[in-house]
């Protein structure tokens, strides 16, 4: 476990990899990064919550990858991921920035890793992905491969990628992505893409109860091998946020997502 620490200034992060149980809990990140930020694999049980990574220059400001054999379980809960952005050559180092990966193996069709990103902030990051590799043209939430991810009041908005096409969330290439009670707006270029645009691969994802500006109708969805599911209770309106406010991207009384969610979350 790691908590109650502030790292900052710093050049790599934390890398844990290959262990059982891991807790982070209240731990900042902030104001560093060249290869490694937060990053963890093949991690059995992993929690991470209360926690905040913030202006780092690295390549995906969380990431989780889980190639193994064994079920893996993850939860990232009441954090902010916010301000962080590309090295200063980020195409040729590796240092792409963005927000939150999640990555299961390319080559398995059968779920190994589950997790829930819960009450988390995904904001204001920035993505310049290389223009070689086609791969990770996501700013915010990158979930891809054999994993299950269920995303829950959370608010993915303002994070920009600097390419063509593109999105601030995607679920690719055999992954399941759920969405409940969460706000996608205002990321250039798109909110939500579906499948992977390189190669037809299966992918999924669910939309409950959740603020997607463009709608249904403005979701990228790459070949008829991925799914989206529309559920009910979706709107397409502007949720109010007061971004200068002492809690930016808090809800204010008078959004509409105010009383819109599933109650059950």
């Amino acid at each position: 476990s790691i908590t109650n620490i502030t790292f900052q200034n710093f050049q790599d992060g934390i890398y844990i990899r290959q262990t059982d149980s891991v807790l982070i809990s209240d731990v900042i990140l902030q104001n560093g990064g060249y290869y490694v930020n937060f990053e963890f694999g093949n991690i059995q049980s992993l929690t991470i919550r209360n926690s905040k990574l913030k202006n780092i220059r690295c390549d995906y400001a969380l990431s989780i990858t889980n190639w193994g054999e064994q079920q893996n379980f993850f939860s990232i809960e009441n954090c902010i991921i916010e301000n962080n952005s590309p090295g200063y050559y980020p195409t040729s180092e590796g240092r792409e920035g963005g927000g939150i990966e999640i990555q299961g193996s390319w080559m398995d069709t059968i779920f190994r890793s589950y997790g829930r990103i819960i009450n988390t902030q995904i904001t204001e990051n920035t993505r310049i992905p290389d223009p070689e590799g086609g791969d990770g043209k996501v700013a915010g939430l990158y979930v891809n491969g054999a994993v299950k991810v269920d995303l829950i009041n959370a608010s993915v908005a303002n994070n920009i990628l600097i390419a063509s096409g593109g999105s601030g969330v995607s679920s690719a290439i055999n992954a399941e992505l759920n969405i409940y009670n969460s706000i996608l707006f205002d990321n250039y270029q798109n909110q939500l893409a579906v499948g992977y645009e390189e190669v037809y691969t299966p992918a999924i994802c669910r939309v409950y109860n959740s603020d997607l500006e463009g709608g249904e109708s403005e979701v990228e969805i790459w070949y008829p091998t991925a799914t989206l599911i529309w559920g009910p209770g979706n709107i397409d309106s502007m949720p109010l946020w007061d971004t200068t406010a002492a809690t930016p991207y808090a809800i204010p009384w008078n959004s509409p997502c105010v009383n819109t969610g599933t109650q059950m979350y």
